[in-house]
C-alpha cells in the first residue's frame, strides 16, 4: 500500500510541473539607446518620428501568442520570444500637442500582454517652455518555434523601423 501511495504522489508531482506555466528566464536586461529622427512639417501640422531612444528587452517567453496576434500575423503555433518596450523622447515648445501615431500600421502593442495594437503617450512636464515627453510600444522578436527551427520574426516590424506620424496641434 505505501509503494502505491508512492507511485500516486510521483504521478501527482510530475502532472503540477508538467502544469506549470511555460515562463522562460531572461539572463540578462539589454538596452539599446538611439537618437530618433524627430521633426515637424513645414505647416507645423504633423510630427515625424524615426527610430528610437531606447529599446529594453523586457521579457522572454514560451507559449502561444494573444488571438488577435494570430488572426493579423497567422502566429498560432508555441513560440519562444522576447517583448521589447520602446520609448522615444520628445521636446517640443510648450505650444504644441501631438496625437498618438495616425498611420495605425505603424504602431506596437500597448501593454506586455500584446493585448491590442497601439502606443501610450506620457503626460509632458513643462520646463523653461519646453515639453518634455515620450511615446512609447511594446514590440515581439520571435527567435523560435517550440519543438522548431530557429527564426527571426518581428511580428508587426522590428523597432529599428519605427516611423510615426502624429499630428500637431499648436494650444494657443
Amino acid at each position: 500500500m505505501k509503494k502505491q501511495w508512492f507511485v500516486f504522489g510521483l504521478l501527482l508531482l510530475c502532472v503540477l510541473v508538467s502544469c506549470s506555466k511555460d515562463e522562460l528566464e531572461l539572463k540578462e536586461r539589454i538596452i539599446y539607446k538611439s537618437e530618433p529622427l524627430v521633426s515637424m512639417s513645414a505647416n507645423e501640422d504633423s510630427l515625424y518620428i524615426e527610430g528610437y531612444s531606447t529599446c529594453t528587452t523586457f521579457d522572454l517567453k514560451k507559449g502561444v501568442f494573444p488571438e488577435n496576434m494570430i488572426k493579423e500575423f497567422g502566429v498560432d503555433k508555441k513560440y519562444i520570444y522576447t517583448l521589447y518596450h520602446v520609448s522615444v523622447d520628445i521636446e517640443l515648445s510648450e505650444k504644441y500637442v501631438y496625437t498618438l501615431p495616425v498611420n495605425k500600421d505603424k504602431w506596437g502593442y500597448v501593454d506586455k500582454d500584446l493585448s491590442e495594437r497601439g502606443c501610450m503617450v506620457t503626460s509632458p512636464t513643462v520646463e523653461s517652455g519646453i515639453a518634455s515627453s515620450q511615446i512609447s510600444a511594446y514590440f515581439v522578436h520571435v527567435t523560435q518555434e517550440v519543438n522548431g527551427d530557429a527564426m527571426d520574426m518581428w511580428p508587426p516590424y522590428p523597432p529599428k523601423d519605427i516611423y510615426w506620424k502624429c499630428m500637431l496641434k499648436k494650444t494657443n
